[in-house]
């Protein structure tokens, strides 16, 4: 039997390390990653990604999820109100849509960076893209109150047009006598400060129209806290742990 423990060697121990190699593209940006790179939560961001990350603006950034939540819910607004006018239900996947539209929005303008501000944000533009659907059906009821439809144009109560005595007995009445009789009076226009008053008048109670339908709505409210929280969890905040710079080698630069 041959013994081979001679050739082994126990008094020193090797470690060989992995030989880091230069990412190809960035996380963040998916451009290639070009000399230098960052580390960011392991993640490789190249250096003009992790510059400017680190040093903008909270207030610019702040605008641009302003900015970008607002688009976002615009259109989801646009596409709930569109079903909403079709079909007059409230489709809750729609509203949770407009949720995650304006999640995803108000986190691509802040960079991903969360928080409570963007939170609240984020909650603000979601209530109110699905709120506002709304509108254009309160001042559709608004309307014909405000133009004053049962007055006449001096303000006073419009009475049904006058035909005269009631026809006699095989007496024909005028067929333009008729048609005017059938016919109501036609609304006064508006001026720019009633429709202006209108319009807040309008926005007002539909902001808080799902609060007062108290238990009446509770499947409408129950949709609305489902897309206030799809926006509100997408924007928690995000811990970024930055390290490098490194070079094409992987060593500190």
């Amino acid at each position: 039997m041959n013994d081979h423990t001679d050739d082994l060697q126990f008094d020193q121990a090797e470690f060989h390390e992995p030989q880091a190699t230069m990412p190809s593209d960035c996380g963040h940006c998916q451009e290639p990653v070009r000399d230098t790179y960052y580390l960011c939560n392991s993640e490789a961001w190249c250096d003009t990604c992790a510059n400017a990350f680190q040093t903008s603006s909270g207030f610019f950034r702040f605008i641009k999820a302003l900015i970008f939540g607002f688009i976002a819910g615009a259109i989801g607004s646009g596409i709930y109100y569109a079903v909403l006018a079709l079909t007059g239900y409230e489709i809750g996947l729609i509203a949770i849509a407009v949720g995650f539209l304006v999640g995803l929005g108000v986190a691509t303008g802040s960079g991903g960076r969360g928080g409570w501000v963007y939170q609240l944000l984020a909650v603000a533009l979601t209530y109110s893209a699905i709120v506002t659907t709304h509108v254009p059906l309160i001042l559709k009821e608004l309307k014909p109150m405000m133009a004053g439809v049962s007055e006449g144009p001096d303000g006073e109560q419009a009475a049904m047009p006058a035909t005269g005595d009631e026809p006699e007995e095989g007496e024909q009445v005028a067929d333009a006598e008729v048609a005017d009789a059938a016919d109501p009076m036609p609304p006064v226009a508006l001026s720019g400060l009633q429709n202006l008053v209108m319009l807040i008048m309008a926005f007002a109670f539909a902001f808080v129209a799902p609060v007062l339908s108290g238990l009446g709505n509770i499947i409408g409210i129950l949709i609305i806290c489902f897309a206030l929280y799809q926006a509100w969890s997408m924007n928690r905040k995000r811990e970024y742990a930055f390290e490098g710079p490194y070079s094409a080698e992987g060593n500190g630069a």
